[in-house]
């Protein structure tokens, strides 16, 4: 991830101009609520997370009700991807 640069929940806050795009890795709540906020703000989000579904370990009835308002926020989420790969393009 090194080549294609990276963020942290902490260094996110430092960005001065909105991404076009961004993934996000990990679909709990720190994870989740980036990635809601980006793809409000106006940004393409690929939410990333290895397990099955984001809030894993959150009650499955309030998770899907976060997950389905961000489907419709324009999040795409990609489950169960543990073979990830990260580059810059452009």
């Amino acid at each position: 991830m090194k080549e294609a640069g990276y963020l942290t929940n902490e260094t996110v806050f430092s960005l001065t101009e909105l991404p076009q795009r961004i993934g996000v890795i990990g679909a709990g709540p720190i994870g989740c609520e980036l990635a809601q906020s980006f793809a409000r703000f106006g940004s393409q989000i690929h939410l990333i997370e290895a397990m099955h579904g984001i809030l894993p370990n959150e009650d499955r009835d309030a998770a899907e009700i976060v997950e389905q308002q961000m489907l419709r926020d324009g999040v795409k989420l990609l489950c169960c991807g543990k073979d990830l790969k990260v580059r810059q393009d452009g």
